[in-house]
């Protein structure tokens, strides 16, 4: 038997070693799930004694992270807009730079005089689709993806923060699932758009273990943007807003597309934490 501390130092070089970006960090979180408490709690137990009934589980999940596993698979959950969301390799796992998606999604429902209709174009987990109906009680949401698996973990997601009574999931590509469900006020989408010129500068633990499908733009990472952009205006109310995350450096792209549209005009892009400009948005006229 060993004591916690000690543990956590092994745990930290041995990521270090493999490595892994942030190793302490990473191993606290992993040795608070096996042990079934929070990470902050492990600060008040570096003397607690760890039998091998915790250390052999904790030792494979090691062996995973460092094989680049993320961490939030291993632990079988995250946080998204201050929400808990369950995901595995079914989902991505949600970004802190698509909750400017939810907040220009939020910024634009918060006035409304009618019940909004939302729909989020590839839903994944859920985490867009979610969080919006979460914060704007009022608001309808219909959220679509093309993986049945994916959608799968969205339900899940949407019944684990109460809302599942307000979201619609329905399945296919882009638009096709829509045709029955009216006109959206707001159109979100967090779509594939990372270039496959810059595959292979991906992190393993995107690369090797997140859903390609999802992250797969095509050559320029633009494919299913222009997709989006094309079919949005026919599915907008007149005032509505489309409202796509883009990649770095992706931003005037889709300012252009919207703009080539003729049907998109107030154009507007919102940065992230670090300044990038992440949210594209086009109002229907």
């Amino acid at each position: 038997m060993r004591r916690l501390l000690e543990i956590l130092r092994l745990a930290e070089r041995y990521l270090a070693d493999g490595g892994v970006a942030r190793p302490r960090l990473e191993a606290e979180h992993l040795l608070a799930h096996i042990l079934g408490r929070s990470r902050l709690d492990l600060y008040l137990e570096f003397d607690r004694l760890l039998d091998e009934a915790e250390l052999g589980p904790f030792r494979e999940l090691l062996r995973k992270r460092r094989q680049r596993v993320p961490c939030q698979y291993l632990i079988g959950e995250t946080e998204f807009y201050g929400l808990p969301f369950s995901v595995d390799a079914r989902v991505l796992v949600p970004r802190p730079e698509t909750e400017h998606l939810v907040e220009a999604a939020l910024g634009r429902l918060k006035d409304a005089a009618h019940e909004p209709l939302v729909y989020d174009v590839g839903t994944g987990s859920g985490c867009v689709a979610i969080a919006i109906a979460h914060e704007a009680p009022r608001c309808r949401v219909v959220a679509s993806d093309a993986s049945a698996a994916a959608l799968e973990v969205a339900r899940t997601n949407a019944a684990r923060n109460g809302v599942a009574e307000r979201i619609t999931f329905v399945e296919g590509e882009l638009f096709a699932p829509y045709e029955a469900t009216g006109k959206a006020d707001v159109i979100a989408s967090n779509p594939p758009y990372v270039a496959r010129t810059e595959w292979d500068e991906l992190p393993d633990e995107v690369r090797l273990h997140e859903p390609r499908q999802a992250l797969d733009g095509g050559p320029d990472g633009l494919d299913v943007i222009r997709r989006l952009v094309a079919d949005a205006p026919a599915r907008l109310t007149t005032g509505g807003r489309l409202m796509i995350e883009v990649g770095h450096a992706q931003a005037g792209a889709v300012r252009e597309l919207m703009a080539q549209t003729g049907a998109l005009n107030e154009i507007e892009t919102g940065r992230d934490y670090a300044g990038i400009e992440r949210v594209v948005i086009g109002k229907k006229h």
